[in-house]
């Protein structure tokens, strides 16, 4: 009964900080502040497991700042957890726009999930 609440009062938690980040994107005015409302976005929709609305999400806040380094992570991660794997390093619109600005991160994520497909 009381882990039933506590997923209850979790659940509640997300959806509360959902709404903050809508709201956030909602009445940003400049572009660091809607860049941070759609990874707050991301972030939630991830721990909420809702993995297709938080691509979305990371992919509106790289678009809008594409050297965003925790955006390209976050979007790279919700395309690897949704079975792309790293398919979409490759991809040529990805490729171009968002790697050669971010090398750095993507170097760490191909030797993360190297060495996380070794296991």
């Amino acid at each position: 009964m009381v882990s039933s609440a506590g997923c209850d009062l979790r659940d509640l938690q997300l959806a509360q900080a959902l709404k903050l980040a809508e709201r956030t994107i909602q009445f940003a005015d400049t572009l660091t502040v809607l860049t941070e409302g759609y990874l707050r976005a991301g972030r939630v929709s991830h721990a909420s497991d809702q993995l297709e609305q938080g691509k979305k999400f990371y992919a509106a806040a790289v678009e809008g700042q594409s050297r965003n380094v925790v955006g390209a992570i976050g979007l790279a991660q919700m395309q690897m957890l949704t079975g792309m794997g790293l398919s979409f390093l490759t991809d040529g619109h990805f490729n171009t726009q968002y790697q050669m600005r971010c090398r750095l991160p993507f170097t760490l994520l191909i030797l993360l999930y190297n060495n996380h497909s070794r296991i």
